[in-house]
Parts: C-alpha cells; sequence; structure tokens
C-alpha cells in the first residue's frame, strides 16, 4: 500500500512516469513491480512529487495481470558503470541495454550508441579534451553520468 500526504485536493499516481487509471486518491494499492511516484495539487493549484517508490512482488503468480520480479535486472538497471574515468577516449560502459547519447558540456549531442545486454568498448578520442554527460534511455528509465575525456593520460 503506497501513501501520499493527506490534505490535498487531488492525486495521480504513476508507475514507470505513466500515469495509472483510476488512481486518484490519497492510497494506493500496488499490485506489481515498478517505479511509482504520486503527484499531489493543494486547493491553491500548486503540485508536489513524491519520491520514487520501488516496488517489487516477488511471490506473485505469474499471469496476465503479473509480473515476476528478477532482482539481479532490477538493480542492473539503475546503474552505469564507466571505466577508465578520465580516459584519453576509450572506455568500457557497463550498463542495461539502450541507447546512449554523448553530450559535450554545453547539451549539445556528439555521437550516440546503441548499448546492448553485456555493455560496450566506446572510443571518443576523436573528440577535444573536457567533460562530457553519458545519457542513456532504457525501456524504463533514464540515466546519466559523467566522463571526463583528457588525452594526456
Amino acid at each position: 500500500m503506497l501513501h501520499a500526504s493527506p490534505g490535498l485536493a487531488n492525486y495521480q499516481w504513476y508507475r514507470w512516469n505513466t500515469p495509472i487509471s483510476g488512481a486518484n486518491t490519497q492510497n494506493y494499492s500496488a499490485k506489481n513491480r515498478g517505479r511509482y511516484k504520486c503527484i499531489g495539487v493543494n486547493a491553491s493549484l500548486c503540485s508536489d512529487t513524491s519520491n520514487i517508490i520501488l516496488v517489487s512482488v516477488p511471490c506473485i503468480s505469474v499471469g496476465p495481470n503479473h509480473e515476476r520480479i528478477d532482482e539481479f535486472f532490477e538493480s542492473k538497471r539503475e546503474v552505469i558503470h564507466v571505466f577508465p574515468n578520465p580516459t584519453s577516449g576509450v572506455f568500457f560502459i557497463d550498463a542495461p541495454p539502450g541507447l546512449l547519447q554523448v553530450l559535450n558540456s554545453f547539451g549539445q549531442l556528439v555521437d550516440k550508441f546503441t548499448i546492448g545486454e553485456s555493455g560496450k568498448t566506446l572510443d571518443l578520442s576523436l573528440l577535444p579534451d573536457g567533460i562530457y554527460f553519458l545519457k542513456l534511455n532504457t525501456e524504463f528509465s533514464s540515466l546519466t553520468t559523467k566522463i571526463v575525456l583528457n588525452h594526456l593520460r
């Protein structure tokens, strides 16, 4: 059972950043694993968003309205490991599968890659030294980390 702060005029619960139809009360009974949050609005139309609530339901039947939790996958998709960092340009990224965007310090897209199940070795040695951001969009989330490119390493 998930609980939002009392006293708000309106509530909307979300799972994986998608509104849950009919879930608009202070309490919500989560029946499937996922990342849940609630956005509440007060009488003055000011809104507030709850923290992300990670729900795992490992002991349920597998059927049309249920999901089986994979604890390893659940924890793996929450992090990006980049090494070495700082790098001279060639590095390995261990992350969940998804689309990886490389952004410069101005937020401009400079490259993009597809990351598979086993990670990937990337070569950014043609880019100038500096700080870059790696933004990974997966099926369930968007993760960002920083990498420092230094050719003099």
